[in-house]
C-alpha cells in the first residue's frame, strides 16, 4: 500500500490507484510495449485469475457505514480485505484498506489482523451473519513499474465479469496503483498511456458497479459517511493560513470541477448542456489561475493555462451550433404559434443535419479516449503548479482581498471610458466581468467581505452582450450553410424568414442593452 497513518484511534493504510476504462478489448503484446511503459517496467507482466465475492449483512450495514468486506482466492491463497469508500476525483481513487490472509475461502471478521479495524467492524455488524452481495471474476495482468524519481506503481490490466444475482457485466479496465511516491506520477503514467489506448477515467470501483446493477447505491451515499466534502475554503483558514497553504486547496477544488463536468459528458456526450458546463468550469479555472497569477510559477501557470484554452476552444464552434439549436426552436414556436403550420420544414431539417455534422467529432474525440489526454495532461500540469518562494508566506485573505479590489476597480474604470457603440470594447468588459464574477464565486467562501453590488451589473451586461453575440454567429453559419443550396428557392424563402427574425432579436436586444447602460454606466 501506498501510505500508512494514524486516523482516530486505529491505524489505517490508504490504497491510491488511477483507474482507467478501456474503450476496447486491449492487445496485450501492444500495451505492455508502450515505449514511457516499457522503459520502466521492473517485472515481466504475470497473469491470475481472481475470483471475489463482497459480502455484507442482510440489512447492509456495513455499506451503509462506508465499508466494504471483501474475500478474494490469488494464486498465493485467500486474502480477506477491509476498504472505506473513500473518494474519487476522475478515476483517481482514494481510499482505506486492511489486509488479511484467510486459512480458507469463508468471511470470518474475527480473524481481521487490525484489532481496531476488527472491533469497528465487528459492532457495526452486532453478531449477523455476512451474505453474499455480488461476485467478480476478472484476469489480472500484473507488473511493477519504476518512475526514474524512485516512485513506483503497480499496474493491472483485469479482464472478466461482475456477477451480482442473474445479471453480468463486463470488466475491462487498467488499475495504476501507487505503491511508493508521488501520484503526480499515476497522472503523467496515465497520460502516456492515454496517448496510444482509448481510455477514460472511471469513476466507479468494481463494487460500486455492483451496487448499481443490484440497486444498492442510494443505500450508501444517503449515508453522512459518503456525503460531499465541505469547501476548504472556510473563512478561518483564508484569515489564519497563506497563500503556499490554502493555493493547493483551491486549486484541487476547481479542477474537481472540470473532472465532474467531463464525466457527466463522458456518460451522457448527447446533451449540450454537459458540454456547456464543462467549458464552463474550464474558464472558471482559468480565471483562478489569471487571479492567482502573481503568487504563482509563471513558467508553470503559462503552461496549464494554454492547455486549458485550447482545450475549451476546441469545442467553442460546437456550443455555437448547440446555442443556435435552442434559439432556432424558439423562431419556431413563435411562428408556428403565430397560426403558420410549418415556420421551415426544410430549414429545420437543415439544422437538424448540421448539429448531427457538428456533434459527431465530439462523440469521435470521447470514442478515441482523445479527451482524457486533455484531462489527464492538465490535471498533471495543475497538480505541478507550485506557489513562488517570495509569495508563499504572505496571508491569503491579505492577497485576494487587496487583489480582488484592484479588479473591480478597473473593470469599474473601464466601464465608465467604454460607449454603448464600440462593439469590441463591450466585448472585451463582459470578458474582464466574467473572470471577476468567477473569482468571486469560487473564493466567496474566503473572502466574504468583498462588495458583490458590481456582479449584478456584471452579469447583466454579459448576457446582454452574449445574446448579441449570438445572433452574429448564428446569422455567419446560417449563411454558410443555406449557400451551399443556392437554387432551393424554398428553403431560400425560410431562410428569409429566419434573418427577418433574428434582425428583430438583434433590435430588440439592442434597445434592451441601451436602456441598461444609460441606467448603469453612471454608477459604475
Amino acid at each position: 500500500m501506498s501510505e500508512t497513518r494514524e486516523s482516530g484511534d486505529y491505524r489505517e493504510t490508504q490504497e491510491i490507484e488511477l483507474k482507467l476504462l478501456l474503450l476496447q478489448s486491449p492487445d496485450h503484446s501492444v500495451f505492455w510495449r508502450i515505449p514511457h511503459l516499457l522503459q520502466g517496467l521492473q517485472s515481466t507482466p504475470v497473469a491470475d485469475m481472481l475470483v471475489s465475492t463482497y459480502y455484507d449483512t442482510p440489512d447492509h450495514g456495513l455499506l451503509q457505514r462506508g465499508y466494504t468486506y471483501r474475500v478474494r482466492r490469488e494464486s498465493t491463497g485467500w486474502m480477506a480485505t477491509v476498504k472505506g469508500l473513500g473518494t474519487v476525483e476522475g478515476g483517481l481513487h482514494r481510499r482505506e484498506e486492511w489486509n488479511t490472509p484467510l486459512p480458507e475461502g469463508q468471511p470470518d471478521l474475527t480473524l481481521l489482523e487490525d484489532e481496531k479495524i476488527r472491533s469497528v467492524l465487528t459492532k457495526l455488524t452486532d453478531n449477523q451473519p455476512l451474505v453474499p452481495l455480488m461476485t467478480t471474476r476478472f484476469q489480472r495482468t500484473q507488473a511493477i513499474w519504476q518512475h526514474s524519481s524512485g516512485t513506483r506503481v503497480e499496474l493491472a490490466l483485469d479482464e472478466g465479469f461482475i456477477e451480482a444475482e442473474t445479471e453480468k457485466m463486463p470488466i475491462n479496465e487498467l488499475e495504476l496503483e501507487l505503491k511508493e511516491g508521488s501520484s503526480l506520477v499515476l497522472l503523467e503514467l496515465g497520460e502516456h498511456i492515454s496517448r496510444h489506448m482509448a481510455v477514460v477515467p472511471g469513476d466507479k470501483s468494481k463494487f460500486h458497479r455492483g451496487l448499481e446493477m443490484l440497486g444498492l447505491t442510494s443505500a450508501s451515499l444517503s449515508k453522512k459517511t459518503c456525503a460531499p466534502k465541505k469547501s476548504l475554503l472556510i473563512k478561518e483558514q483564508a484569515n489564519s493560513s497563506t497563500l503556499a497553504q490554502i493555493i493547493p486547496k483551491v486549486l484541487e477544488e476547481g479542477y474537481a470541477d472540470i473532472i465532474n463536468g467531463f464525466q457527466n459528458l463522458y456518460h451522457e456526450p448527447e446533451m449540450p448542456e454537459h458540454l456547456h458546463q464543462l467549458r464552463v468550469s474550464l474558464r472558471r479555472f482559468r480565471s483562478l489561475i489569471s487571479f492567482l497569477r502573481p503568487a504563482l510559477n509563471q513558467a508553470q501557470a503559462e503552461v496549464l493555462q494554454t492547455s486549458l484554452q485550447r482545450w475549451s476552444n476546441q469545442w467553442s464552434p460546437l456550443r455555437e451550433v448547440d446555442v443556435m439549436a435552442v434559439h432556432f426552436g424558439e423562431f419556431v414556436n413563435e411562428f408556428e404559434s403565430a397560426g403558420t403550420s410549418k415556420a421551415a420544414p426544410l430549414l429545420q431539417a437543415l439544422m437538424d443535419q448540421q448539429m448531427a455534422l457538428a456533434r459527431q467529432p465530439l462523440y469521435d474525440s470521447l470514442r478515441k479516449g482523445e479527451m482524457t489526454t486533455r484531462l489527464l495532461a492538465c490535471w498533471r500540469q495543475m497538480k505541478e503548479l507550485s506557489v513562488d518562494d517570495d509569495m508563499g508566506n504572505r496571508l491569503f485573505a491579505d492577497f485576494g482581498e487587496k487583489r480582488l479590489r484592484r479588479w473591480v476597480k478597473r473593470f469599474e474604470t473601464k466601464g465608465r471610458c467604454t460607449g454603448l457603440k464600440d462593439i469590441q470594447q463591450l466585448h472585451r468588459l463582459r470578458i474582464q466581468g466574467k473572470k471577476i464574477r468567477y473569482v468571486m464565486e469560487i473564493l466567496s467562501p474566503a473572502l466574504p467581505d468583498i462588495p458583490r453590488k458590481t456582479v449584478k451589473t456584471m452579469k447583466k451586461l454579459q448576457n446582454l452582450l452574449g445574446e448579441l453575440h449570438d445572433v452574429h454567429c448564428e446569422m455567419k453559419h446560417m449563411h454558410h450553410w443555406v449557400s451551399n443550396h443556392p437554387a432551393d428557392v424554398e428553403l431560400m424563402r425560410q431562410a428569409g424568414r429566419y434573418e427577418g427574425w433574428q434582425h428583430q432579436r438583434e433590435i430588440t436586444l439592442n434597445h434592451k442593452l441601451e436602456r441598461f447602460w444609460k441606467k448603469t454606466s453612471a454608477s459604475i
